[in-house]
């Protein structure tokens, strides 16, 4: 297995988080996207994981990767991320890692910073 999603008809995604968490085995890592499930994955097979290979064969180090986030599955990402940036409409915890914020996704926030860069 390598991605378990639990989900709830009556427990909202966040809170089934908070259920969750206290009851995955050493080894394993729960988080959210906001999607109504909870995902369970091995302890560092995260979006942070699949971004480091890409870079790794693209030989492009961390401190030259810009990564954007809203929800829990992205704190590893921008955290790894030379610059981590969450959205306008990013989830508090995700809020509380980075340094940077742009505008929302409804309001063009990832158009927003990639145009300074050009």
């Amino acid at each position: 297995i390598r991605k378990l999603m639990v989900g709830h008809p009556d427990v909202l995604h966040y809170e089934l988080l908070d259920a969750v968490v206290p009851l995955v085995p050493p080894g394993a890592f729960a988080t959210t996207s906001g999607a109504p499930f909870v995902e369970i994955t091995g302890d560092g097979v995260d979006k942070a994981f699949g971004l480091r290979q890409v870079c790794e064969r693209l030989q492009v180090r961390a401190e030259e990767v810009v990564a954007f986030g809203d929800n829990h599955n992205d704190i590893a990402m921008v955290t790894w991320a030379g610059r981590g940036i969450a959205m306008g409409n990013a989830h508090p915890a995700l809020l509380a890692v980075v340094d940077e914020e742009t505008l929302s996704n409804l309001e063009d926030g990832v158009a927003a910073v990639l145009e300074t860069l050009v």
